[in-house]
Formats: structure tokens, C-alpha cells, sequence
């Protein structure tokens, strides 16, 4: 993998941020990966004001940077760029270049910069202050002056205005390592997604094999020389315990010089260290002390600390009490109370064995949390969730589909496809429900406010085919009637913007209509190019005259396990019970069974017959009637519509399961894998797919369409017979599990899908 890592650093002496973005670099190329610098120094504005100038307009946009950044692109071609500060001489005005190339983009966040315009959340008085993050957002920097310096304080609230206005710091990474819990919330209290944020802790390499030669005797302060480091507080607890020996390592910034002339005698100033001077200053040290009154993001020297089995003093804010476990590895005080620091340092130096114990713990969790090893694990998890995510991106299909409600066999399997991990997480899918029907009874039917929901359908395509630009545009395409003119019109509208086109049939009636001239012409227009989904090859005759067959693609509807699956031995005893579970259509076959219990009836057998479903064109009353007039009262009921573990519970309590559908656009018959998921041997016709389901005698019966006789006959053929039900439903159960489960129909149409795209 090819990483460029784009940073600004605040002096060429190494801050902590530095040392940890380097420590990173060294494990990803230790671990065979390619990484790339691209940054600037800001240490050369030293006290040029023509350099602050230039420093003022960079830090709003670099047009140098920029050009620079491009040719690297062009030449590193990286898999991945990480920023860390961009202030002042590259500039947020490199995230659009990047995006443009849609290389992913995540951010390194060491402090609190991407709301804050001085990145400590810490006003002049040297308190905590989160006043950017209110209406009047970088405004207050200006109004408080926070930089205690009005042209830095008025460039540093603009930038930062920019950064979030123009360049959209705040929405366009594709993600932002943040370093402790503490501060992922704090990003997320200020609108960062979740799932954007990942805790990736600061990687600071250490060497601790000569501890065991020093004498720990000091209690120090290590690290950047600032009023928000706490320093003042760490000088007066010094002050206030004047035979404890103090030490103070870090840069002296020319506004702090003053200290060391006016420390008390029992403090050493070492200056800047690094590498082994650092680390002995570590081994020599009884303990660190880190009094920060702002929040930090991740001071490297605590966790540095604890790799020299150093216990830590720390305030108790932020990422220092995420980090620290009061009384375990360490010592949390309250920010700005230089007593209760002192108080702190005397009670870990008169106790030694305390002190040692402390600092042992603190290595135990160092050694757990914060090594390469972890830190690697955790970057590349983020970057491969990255690359992933890139891949996904560059799949971009709009579906038009059914979902409920109504419930139908095409909503359902849309619902499943809206749910699935699979397809969601492999393409960039976008939504539309296509139905323009909110219930089963208004299915076939026209009004006023079917007409405006398709309008709502067709303006919504429309601005997702111009904003999204999808690569592939997925349609459930009515085969005939209303609902194919309507559709068309998607149809045409897509390739009106000249995208890939599929249609995935739930339904059929093409081969009815084409003789109808405008039919046929409109057939020529949609099925021109396109590519076709259809639920069983029993149904490729009903698009053969437009669609080749090389441009079919099969895919079998599977549906998702059962929440009370009970397919084992079934009591034979007391009348045999029927299930029909369908809408209350006529065309499903209601009379149709309701004439073929008449005629079981005849034959004095013994059985039962349950109707569950959704009112369709049969009046409930008229139902009810039905039974009356063929004296099936007491044998046939209807139990209205069944839902989740109800439903379920109907199937685990029948013994047969009878669909004699002529329905005409009937193509698959969601509701025969239903039963024999439940083990039921199930009766039903030669309609559409559904010889691809049931297997004639192996799963059930097919039998003629409309015809009663024959229907009576295969029912009573199973109710004479426990052994065969149960044979057939065992096969039912086996052939759902090896052909028709929701997971092996998501692989098909994932696999569909790749292909196509």
C-alpha cells in the first residue's frame, strides 16, 4: 500500500505530534508498506513580518502547495493520503485536489484544531472555553482575542472559517483518527459521524533498556513550554516543596525565558532533548508530571512514561483521565491547583514501593494498548475500511424497487435486498420505492394519488441520476398493463442519461401484450440494450422476443431463516390440517381449493383448511358466503392476515400446504419456500416459476391450473398418506436449505450485480 502522509510542522525540532506521525511512518515500512512526505516548517517565519504575511494568506489557500502536491500525486499515485496540521504554508485547499482524484482522504487529529481556531478549547485567561462550537462559531477567537495577538487571533478564526466553509474540513474526509474515547465524543458532540471516527492512539518509539542503570530521583516536566502545559502550576509545586528535585525538558519559546531565571534553585532546566538524552531524562525521573489545563489529545509524553514504568501525575481532564486510571498507574489532580499537585508529588516520593507499583502497572497497560503492533492493527483496519470504501463508491447503482408496504412477494424480496450486508457493503446503493400502491386492494387501480406518487418517483430519479451519477440504474419493471407504461418512463429517463439498465421481473405478461403494436414499440424502447434478472429459465419465454439470452440472468428468490422453526416429526392424529396463505385474490386459487374441499368433503376425509391473507378482490363477506353455500362450515375458515411469529406458527401447525395459483403474473411464489422451510409437502400448479421450486413428486404436487378435480385428487392422494407428507416434507426442507435460503439468493444477485457493474 502506498500512504502520503501531508503535514506542517511547527519547528524542525520534533514535537510529540511529529514524533508520533514518524513512529507510524517507521511501522508501516517496516511492514511493507510505501510512505511518502509532503510538508512544510514553520519555524521559518521566525520574526520575518513578510513572513507572517505569507503565513496569514497560506494558511487560506497555498496555490504553491497545491501545484506541488499534484505533481506528487501524479508521480506517488498513493493508495491513501493522511493529513495532519495544514497551517500554515499548505492550507485546506489541497482536500479539493485530492477528492478530485477520490484518493481516500483521512484526517490525523492531534488536538482540537477542526473546531477550535487555536486547537487547545482554551481561552486567554487560561480556561476551558468551547465557545467556537456555539452559533457564533470562529467569531469569539476574534472577540476574545485567543491568541492574545489581533491579527493572529482575526487570521487564525479566518482560516479556520474557510477550512470549514469552503473546504469542508469538517464533512469531506472520508475519515479521522482521534486518540483517546474522550476526544472521539467531543468530535461527535460537534457533528463528526461516528462512523467516521476511529481511535487510533499516538505511536511514540521509546528505549528503556538502560533504566535499570539509573537512579529515578527527579520529578519532571517534559515536553512543550506553555502556560496550557501547565508549566506555571509544575514551577510552584516546586516552590512549595523546595528539597524534591525537579527537572524541566523542553524548548524555552523566547515569552517563557523568564522562568527559568526566576525558577526556584530546586528546579534543573535541560532544554530540548531527544532520542536517547530524552529517554534517559525518562529513566531518571521518579515520576512524570503532566499538569496541561487544556484537554490534550494524546500527550505522547504520558504513554512515553509508561513504557519507562514511570508513574504519571496528571490533570483530571480530557484525554489525561482517559489515559490515566487514578490510584492504578497513576495520580489524576485538578487542573490549575498547584496545592493539590504539590500534594500529589510529595505522596508519590515519600513512597517509593507506591511509586514503583504505580509505574509497573502503567508499563502493564502501555505493553497492552499503545505498541506498534496495536497501533499498526488498528491504522490498518482504518485503511482497508478506506480502500473498501473507495471500491463501493466507484459502484454507484440506483434502485428503483417495491418495498413494503403493501406486502408482496416483489416488496419482500426488495426488503430483503435493502437489508442485506452483503450487497449494501459491496455497491453504493440509493433507494426508491417504485409502488405507488400503499395497500394490496389498491394494487391495478388508478387515482389522482397515484399519479402524484409517481411524479414524486419520477423527480426523485431524476435528481438521483443527476446528482449521484450511478453507474447502473436496477428497476422491479412491471411486464405489462399501467404499471409498465408507468415504468417505462423511469426506464427511458435513465437511458435518456445514457446508464446501464437492468430489470429484475417479479411478474410476467410481456409475451400477452406484444402484439399489441404500441406495446411492442414500447417493448423495442425499454428492452433495447438492457440487461434482464428473472426468478426461474421457465420464464425466459415471456421476453425471448426482445431479450437475448446471453443478457439473462437467473436469480431464484431466497428468504431468510424462521424465528420458530419447527420442521420435525408431525403428530398424525385428528383431521389433517390445509394452509393456503396468500392475498384474497381469485386468481391465487381460493375458489379454486374451495371446490376442492367440497369434493374432499364428499369422500367423508378427515381435514381441516386455513385461509390467511390480505383482503385482494374477494370480499371477506363473499368468502364467508362461499363456505356457506358449499356446506364447508366447521372445515374451512378464514383467519385474516398473519404476520411474523403468527404466521409462522400457522405453517409449524398444518400438515399440507395447497397454493393452486393461476394468477398471471404469479412467477416464483415466495410462499412455497415459506412452507417448505416448515417441512410441508405443498400442492400447487405449472404457473410461472414454480416448477423450478416445487420438484413434482419429490416436494409436493403440481397439478392443472383451475382445475378443482385434480387438485382434490394430489390432496387426498397426501391426506391417505402421513408417510409420503412426511417424505416430501423432509425433501421440501433439504431443497430450501441447499437452493433457496435468503443468503444464497443475496450471492446471486451480488454476483449479478459485479458482473453487470
Amino acid at each position: 500500500m502506498k500512504i502520503l502522509f501531508i503535514h506542517n510542522n511547527y519547528a524542525s525540532n520534533t514535537s510529540g505530534e511529529e514524533q508520533a506521525a514518524e513512529a507510524l511512518r517507521e511501522v508501516l515500512v517496516a511492514n511493507g508498506h510505501e510512505v511518502k512526505w509532503f510538508r512544510r516548517f514553520s519555524d521559518v517565519i521566525s520574526d520575518s513580518f513578510w513572513k507572517k504575511v505569507q503565513a496569514f494568506f497560506s494558511g487560506m489557500y497555498n496555490p504553491g502547495a497545491v501545484k506541488e502536491l499534484k505533481g506528487i500525486l501524479d508521480e506517488f499515485q498513493p493508495d491513501i493520503v493522511q493529513v495532519q496540521n495544514l497551517y500554515p504554508f499548505i492550507s485546506p485547499g489541497i482536500i479539493r485536489t485530492i477528492k478530485r482524484r477520490r484518493i481516500p482522504l483521512v484526517m490525523r487529529c492531534p488536538n482540537y484544531r477542526l473546531f477550535c481556531p487555536n486547537g487547545l478549547h482554551l481561552d486567554p485567561k487560561g480556561t476551558i472555553c468551547e465557545k467556537c462550537l456555539s452559533g457564533t462559531r470562529e467569531w469569539n477567537c476574534i472577540a476574545k482575542n485567543c491568541e492574545e495577538d489581533i491579527p493572529k487571533s482575526i487570521g487564525y478564526a479566518l482560516r479556520n472559517f474557510l477550512a470549514r466553509t469552503v473546504w469542508g474540513v469538517t464533512k469531506t474526509m472520508d475519515a479521522y483518527i482521534v486518540q483517546t474515547a474522550f476526544q472521539r465524543q467531543k468530535f461527535m458532540d460537534n457533528g463528526i459521524p461516528p462512523e467516521k471516527l476511529f481511535i487510533v492512539p499516538g505511536l511514540t518509539p521509546v528505549d528503556y533498556s538502560q533504566d535499570e542503570l539509573l537512579i529515578p530521583k527527579y520529578v519532571s516536566f517534559i515536553g512543550r513550554i506553555s502556560r496550557e502545559k501547565g508549566i506555571l502550576e509544575f514551577l510552584e509545586a516546586a516552590r512549595l516543596l523546595p528539597k524534591i528535585p525537579f527537572v524541566v525538558a523542553g524548548s524555552i519559546p523566547k515569552s517563557y525565558v523568564h522562568l527559568k531565571s526566576g525558577s526556584p534553585e530546586n528546579v534543573t532546566w535541560k532544554g530540548y532533548l531527544s532520542g536517547k538524552e530524552l529517554d534517559k531524562a525518562f529513566g531518571e525521573s521518579k515520576m512524570v508530571v503532566v499538569p496541561s489545563k487544556w484537554y490534550e489529545g494524546f500527550p505522547n509524553v504520558i504513554t512515553r512514561a509508561m513504557k519507562h514504568a514511570r508513574p504519571i501525575i496528571a490533570s483530571n481532564l480530557g484525554a489525561m483521565s482517559a489515559i490515566i486510571d487514578h490510584g492504578e498507574n497513576g495520580l489524576l489532580v485538578e487542573p490549575g491547583d498547584a496545592i493539590g499537585l504539590a500534594k500529589a508529588i510529595r505522596e508519590l516520593y515519600d513512597h517509593s514501593e507506591k511509586c514503583k507499583a504505580l509505574g509497573a502497572k502503567a508499563r502493564i497497560k502501555a505493553d497492552t494498548w499503545y505498541t506498534r503492533e496495536k497501533v499498526y492493527e488498528n491504522v490498518l483496519a482504518l485503511y482497508d475500511i478506506l480502500l473498501q470504501q473507495k471500491e463501493k463508491k466507484a459502484k454507484k447503482i440506483l434502485s428503483v424497487l417495491h418495498y413494503p408496504p403493501p406486502v408482496h412477494g416483489a416488496a419482500m424480496v426488495g426488503q430483503y435486498i435493502m437489508e442485506s450486508k452483503l450487497i449494501n457493503d459491496s455497491f453504493d446503493l440509493f433507494y426508491i420505492n417504485l409502488g405507488t400502491s400503499t395497500s394490496v386492494h389498491e394494487i391495478g387501480q388508478g387515482g389522482w394519488s397515484k399519479i402524484k406518487r409517481f411524479l414524486t418517483i419520477l423527480k426523485q430519479t431524476f435528481e438521483h441520476l443527476q446528482r449521484h451519477k450511478p453507474q447502473l440504474v436496477y428497476i422491479t419493471l412491471t411486464a405489462s398493463g399501467a404499471g409498465f407504461y408507468k415504468d417505462a418512463f423511469i426506464v427511458l429517463l435513465a437511458k435518456w442519461f445514457r446508464k446501464k439498465v437492468v430489470f429484475h421481473f417479479h411478474n410476467k405478461g410481456v409475451s400477452r401484450k406484444q402484439t399489441r403494436w404500441w406495446d411492442h414499440l414500447l417493448y423495442k424502447m425499454v428492452f433495447r440494450k438492457s440487461e434482464v434478472i428473472l426468478l426461474s429459465e421457465h420464464l425466459y419465454y415471456d421476453v425471448k422476443k426482445y431479450v437475448p439470452k446471453e443478457r439473462v440472468h437467473f436469480c431464484p428468490n431466497g428468504i431468510p431463516p424462521n424465528m420458530k422453526i419447527e420442521h420435525g416429526q408431525r403428530i398424525c392424529t385428528g383431521p389433517v390440517r390445509l394452509l393456503f396463505l396468500s392475498n384474497m385474490i381469485e386468481s391465487k386459487g381460493v375458489f379454486v381449493l374451495l371446490e376442492a374441499c367440497r369434493l374432499l368433503q364428499k369422500k367423508n376425509l378427515q381435514f381441516h383448511c386455513t385461509f390467511i391473507g390480505s383482503q385482494g378482490d374477494i370480499e371477506i363477506d363473499q368468502f364467508h358466503n362461499r363456505i356457506k353455500n358449499l356446506g364447508l362450515d366447521g372445515i374451512v375458515e378464514y383467519a385474516g392476515r398473519k404476520y411474523g411469529i403468527d404466521k409462522e406458527e400457522a405453517y409449524a401447525k398444518s400438515d399440507i400446504f395447497v397454493f393452486p395459483t393461476y394468477y398471471p403474473n404469479e412467477t416464483f411464489g415466495l410462499v412455497n419456500l415459506e412452507a417448505m422451510q416448515f417441512s410441508l409437502p405443498i400442492v400447487s400448479t405449472f404457473e410461472g416459476g414454480i416448477p423450478d421450486v416445487v420438484k413434482e413428486g419429490e416436494t409436493g404436487f403440481l397439478v392443472e391450473k383451475e382445475s378443482p378435480e385434480a387438485l382434490a385428487k394430489k390432496l387426498e392422494l397426501l391426506i391417505r398418506n402421513p408417510e409420503l407428507r412426511m417424505k416430501m416434507g423432509r425433501a421440501g426442507r433439504k431443497r430450501y436449505e441447499e437452493h433457496f435460503t435468503l443468503e444464497a439468493f443475496e450471492t446471486r444477485f451480488h454476483n449479478i450485480m459485479e458482473k453487470l457493474i
